[in-house]
């Protein structure tokens, strides 16, 4: 349904035009409000708001598919006719690919389907949609790059080993794993298959004098390991996952580096006697760019998600993993205060809060939209032009997660595709080596906040109405398909992380934790209905025999007494008497 044809309390304007490329799923489609009541407001669901929009069309909301293409042409002849190529292949490919990707933005911004936002503008969210498929297809070829192992031949001498597999460069961005020997200290493992990592800033030669680093040279390394290894040559394997990562030099020549190591966990002491000068140090430690990051994220997951109860469960599961996840991931090893006091409540709980006052605010907003040269005043206008960011229209979310099994599934399968976008962050700036600073991890981020909204919005509309909405939408298609696509990356890039088995008792609280959820989903989806219809059944046939006892009562001949009710008295007919 175009723009001109939106829903409001006196219907669209008479003779008002209908822009091209606006339609949006806050509406029904064409035909879908066949067999619905008619009238103002008719075909909206009760927890839609109501809009009135007198339907103007400006330039504004005009599709230039033609304009778009004019500009596109005459910049491809541009560069191909006037323009020297250069004869630098690498700057050449670099040049072509960002071409190509701009080429398609083209296309998919004037072409592609419109989503169910239309505010700022529906070719906002199209470029985001187009921009997830490059996402995607990048993720594809980082996927299938290389992934170069070495084997160690049995009895091979390791020391001399290293100067023929990796460049003297950078021979320490590599790893050794051990049979046995003492836990590395910042990364203990849970199992005899301990590994070991090798300081990864790119250094010189190991055998230049003077050469020095935390954990000495390689030599030193295996003197240290002597008493509890017979020898080095007992390593099983040595691994280089070497490909994907030095691609990433074509993006930024600064990446493709492994990361140093840090020290996460650290002194937990909420106040330090010892430190006479600044005793609460630990506390100001933490307080770095990542809290008022923490609390836009979550604020905008609010937005997104529009439930307390599932932020709330999304929030305290991410913890309950970091826990859980220690042991893979130095980083997720943090205080408890930091956990359960910066992270739960004061960032997530302050973000969330924040959240749901906007969304409380939003669902009782009137949106009644003019053209903005119908509006008389210059504040008017402005005013209007900064509510043209605002939602067109507003939906209140109403999961009911324990309504029927069909949804208490779907609301499941959001926590946890959450919750792996979450980890996934994590676990791919550990595997491709990027700071957690780096403007790509920012732009992930972004990313992830644009296309969730309407990822979000379109599960809804699906669980919601499935009969008009037939299909899962296409921005919610790409983002589960980016969020598997991450995880393999993350398992082909570094298996030997995510095999590192679970400390017991973490294993046994998840194990019990799953249990109690399969329980609850028997009881509330299957045990719990049967004997609810039992109950009815009985009662049912209990109401049956009352009512065929009472039948059989009447049919049972008596005197009526002076309490029984009178029979049917004859009406008097016209010209005939009644009886006495």
């Amino acid at each position: 349904m175009r723009r001109g044809e939106r829903r409001g309390a006196g219907g669209p304007r008479q003779g008002s035009p209908v822009p091209a490329g606006k339609a949006s799923l806050e509406e029904p489609p064409d035909g879908a409000t066949a067999g619905r009541a008619s009238g103002p407001g008719a075909g909206r669901r009760s927890t839609e708001s109501e809009v009135y929009d007198d339907g103007t069309n400006t330039f504004f909301w005009r599709a230039h598919t033609l304009t778009v293409l004019f500009i596109l042409t005459c910049v491809l002849g541009y560069v191909t006719l006037l323009e020297e190529t250069p004869r630098d292949t690498a700057y050449n490919t670099k040049r072509g690919i960002v071409a190509s990707i701009l080429v398609f933005l083209c296309f998919g911004v004037t072409q592609a389907k419109d989503g169910p936002f239309s505010r700022p503008h529906p070719a906002y969210w199209r470029f985001w949609l187009c921009v997830s498929v490059v996402y995607e297809l990048f993720l594809i070829f980082i996927l299938f790059q290389d992934t170069t192992v070495a084997r160690v031949p049995q009895g091979a001498d390791l020391l001399s080993l290293h100067h023929q597999v990796l460049p003297s460069s950078t021979w320490g961005a590599w790893r050794i794993s051990l049979d046995s020997g003492p836990p590395h200290p910042h990364h203990v493992c849970p199992s005899l298959r301990c590994r070991v990592f090798v300081p990864t800033r790119q250094r010189r030669h190991p055998h230049t004098p003077g050469h020095t680093h935390a954990f000495g040279t390689l030599a030193e390394l295996s003197r240290r390991h002597q008493q509890h290894v017979a020898s080095l040559t007992r390593a099983l394997a040595l691994q280089t996952v070497q490909d994907g990562r030095q691609f990433l030099k074509y993006v930024d020549p600064k990446l493709g580096v492994p990361l140093p190591e840090r020290d996460y966990g650290g002194n937990c002491l909420i106040y330090d006697a010892d430190n006479e000068s600044d005793p609460f140090h630990n506390v100001w430690d933490k307080l770095d760019g990542f809290v008022p990051a923490h609390f836009l994220g979550w604020y905008l997951k609010t937005l997104m998600i529009r439930d307390w109860w599932m932020c709330t469960i999304v929030s305290v599961m991410f913890e309950f993993l970091e826990y859980s996840l220690e042991h893979q991931l130095p980083n997720f090893s943090e205080c408890w205060w930091d956990h359960w006091i910066m992270d739960v409540l004061v960032c997530n709980g302050l973000g969330i809060y924040c959240g749901m006052k906007t969304l409380e605010w939003l669902s009782l907003k009137t949106y009644k939209w003019q053209g903005l040269w119908n509006i008389p005043t210059y504040k008017g206008k402005m005013k209007r032009i900064a509510f043209q960011f605002t939602p067109y229209s507003w939906v209140r979310f109403e999961w009911k997660p324990a309504s029927s099994l069909r949804r208490w599934l779907a609301v499941c399968g959001i926590i946890l595709v959450f919750l792996l976008a979450e980890l996934n962050t994590f676990y791919l700036k550990f595997v491709l080596w990027m700071p957690p600073e780096h403007y790509l991890v920012l732009l992930r981020l972004v990313f992830f906040v644009n296309v969730g909204g309407v990822a979000m919005r379109e599960i809804y509309d699906f669980m919601d109405d499935p009969k008009l909405h037939k299909k899962l939408g296409q921005q919610a298609w790409l983002v589960a398909a980016i969020t598997v696509t991450e995880l393999l990356i993350v398992v082909k890039y570094d298996p030997h992380t995510l095999t590192l088995s679970l400390p017991f008792y973490i294993s046994q609280c998840w194990t019990l934790g799953s249990v109690l959820v399969l329980t609850w989903t028997i009881w509330r989806f299957f045990l719990r209905d049967i004997t609810l219809r039992y109950k009815e059944t009985r009662r049912q046939k209990q109401q049956s025999r009352g009512d065929q006892g009472r039948a059989g009562g009447d049919m049972d001949g008596h005197l009526p007494g002076p309490e029984d009710p009178p029979g049917p008295v004859e009406p008097e007919r016209e010209g005939v008497p009644a009886p006495n």
